[in-house]
């Protein structure tokens, strides 16, 4: 059995990160128990040890929680941000408070620690790798790597659907509503204004009907305020044909899967989920099973 640990899931909340973790756990066989970082306690690592954990966002987990896993579990870690600051991100540190510098207190030291005992150790993009190990240079070893935004079969193959029944595109560039600093919401509708572009601002939509909008429209705007390491939005807008204004933080946009043409794109984002369970592979206590033999629905809630 395989242990995923994460703030929160897909079923809890429809995010990127969400997402991208629920694409990887519908990516294997194994039966899979959630935990929700919260409620993750000295007794579950105690009970549950002999099995490999994955851990997606941990911002929950307390510090002297973190400090037995790293001494006690074979585990991987699936970083979504920097949670080595305290604000999980440091120019919204240094906006909010000061120039960040948690990389050097015991909170940044301990995230550092997790990270470096995990078996493996994965980034969104090389941007948000390199600031990571640049703070902890003793990051940089062969079990860490770039994974990128995952996406199930299913959400490539709808997308895929979408794009080829879609005839003819509106004028509209999409910008969507968020409160959340990094995601920069004003600073898109000023880039949209000053550039003269036609935009339309969405918010509260489902995950499909957003893939509707971006499959309708003609473009997309996203300037995030700091560093966004994978921003799936953009991912999805470009599979689906919009035309993309984005600025310095999108982490990925240069990266030589995501800036080629729109197959190039599609042919690398279906084969992470399979690169990632093949790197683990050799860490999980026992073989992972051939199709079928277990049920690939038996997931433990």
């Amino acid at each position: 059995m395989i242990i995923f640990v994460s703030d929160i899931f897909a079923h809890q909340y429809v995010g990127g990160a969400e997402l991208t973790t629920e694409a990887i756990i519908k990516g294997t066989d194994l039966p899979v128990l959630k935990l929700n970082s919260s409620q993750i306690t000295h007794e579950h690592i105690d009970r549950l040890s002999d099995f490999y954990w994955i851990f997606g966002n941990f911002a929950q987990i307390p510090h002297d929680i973190l400090m037995e896993i790293t001494t006690k579990l074979n585990y991987t870690v699936i970083e979504y941000d920097y949670k080595f600051c305290k604000f999980r991100l440091p120019e919204k540190h240094e906006a909010l408070e000061k120039e960040c510098d948690c990389h050097l207190n015991t909170h940044g030291r301990l995230v550092a620690l997790f990270y470096n005992n995990a078996k493996t150790l994965w980034f969104m993009s090389a941007a948000q790798q390199e600031i990571i190990i640049t703070k902890f240079p003793f990051l940089k070893k062969k079990n860490s790597e770039v994974l990128s935004s995952v996406f199930c079969k299913d959400t490539l193959n709808r997308i895929e659907n979408l794009r080829e029944k879609t005839d003819e595109k509106n004028n509209k560039w999409l910008i969507q509503e968020s409160d959340s600093w990094v995601k920069g919401t004003e600073d898109s509708i000023k880039h949209a204004i000053v550039t003269g572009l036609d935009y339309e601002v969405f918010q509260g939509l489902s995950y499909d009907l957003m893939l509707d909008k971006f499959s309708e429209s003609r473009g997309f705007v996203f300037m995030p305020r700091g560093a966004d390491t994978c921003p799936r939005t953009v991912i999805e807008a470009k599979l689906l044909g919009c035309e993309l204004e984005l600025n310095e933080n999108v982490q990925h946009k240069d990266e030589e899967w995501f800036s080629g043409d729109r197959e190039r794109c599609l042919d690398y984002l279906s084969t992470r989920t399979d690169h990632f369970w093949k790197a683990n592979e050799i860490y999980i206590p026992y073989g992972l099973p051939q199709a079928n033999d277990l049920n690939p629905d038996t997931h433990f809630k």
